[in-house]
């Protein structure tokens, strides 16, 4: 019998489905690297249904998408129309607003979204910054402390 299965990450599938013997073969794609990132982002924005803005610079994104998937470029790029169909509204209440994704809609987007696979790491940052804030915060009271 050959079964073949996706998830989005390997966390998320059932511990009795990999144990020994079960699985043959496990295949781990990667996410993309920038440059597919950006090829990728390109041809989504291309595909969609707004304009994008001739002076768009989807390579200045590359590196703050590192880690991202084809289908979290999807969304940011539906939240970039969002954003560009937001700001035509607010030009324009009638409706007759260019609608086209500029840089500032793509960084609108960017902005607050992170993607599912990064929401770990990004918890762990947190979480070790917020540990060497105290850290700092205690041996500065401590040298206070000594000094008066």
């Amino acid at each position: 019998m050959v079964v073949i299965a996706a998830a989005k990450h390997l966390s998320s599938v059932n511990t009795a489905v990999l144990a020994p013997g079960l699985l043959d073969v496990q295949v781990e794609i990667a996410a993309p690297d920038r440059h597919a990132r950006v090829a990728i982002l390109r041809n989504i924005l291309q595909r969609g249904p707004f304009a994008v803005d001739s002076a768009l610079n989807v390579k200045m994104l590359e590196r703050e998408l590192e880690g991202f998937s084809a289908h979290d470029l999807q969304t940011l790029a539906v939240r970039a129309a969002a954003a560009a169909a937001s700001r035509a509204l607010r030009a324009s209440p009638n409706g007759a607003g260019e609608l086209s994704i500029t840089d500032a809609d793509l960084r609108a987007a960017r902005d607050g979204f992170v993607p599912p696979a990064l929401r770990g790491a990004q918890a762990k940052e947190q979480v070790y910054m917020k540990a060497c804030a105290q850290e700092s915060e205690r041996k500065r009271m401590e040298g206070e402390a000594q000094e008066g």
